[in-house]
């Protein structure tokens, strides 16, 4: 099953910090046969009044070849428990993995 949606939830924008702190949650709503397919990517842009924006860090969730064996076990747990809330705390990483972002589209 090939499902293309595109939800796409912008976070509170922290100006003039080098060392921002971001505690939010984001919900989406999908019934089971969509959350089956879907995946998340989560991308933290550097806002540039000029010039381009520039990617710092990116992480996906879900599953497939593109995530790895932490992000796709969160997404199973999630699968499995449907009803309960789960949080994950995810952190920077030094190097950008690049197969979970390769769509690079620069937002505001």
């Amino acid at each position: 099953m090939n499902i293309t949606v595109r939800r796409k939830k912008t976070s509170v924008i922290l100006l003039s910090t080098l060392n921002p702190i971001y505690n939010e949650c984001f919900e989406f709503d999908l019934s089971k046969e969509e959350f089956q397919y879907a995946h998340r990517i989560f991308k933290v842009i550097d806002y540039n009044r000029v010039g381009s924006n520039e990617l710092i860090d990116c992480i996906g969730i879900g599953i497939g070849i593109h995530f790895d064996g932490i992000n796709r076990d969160y997404w199973y747990q999630m699968l499995e428990y449907t009803r309960i809330p789960i949080t994950k705390s995810f952190n920077l990483h030094e190097t950008i993995p690049i197969i979970t972002c390769t769509n690079q589209n620069k937002t505001k």
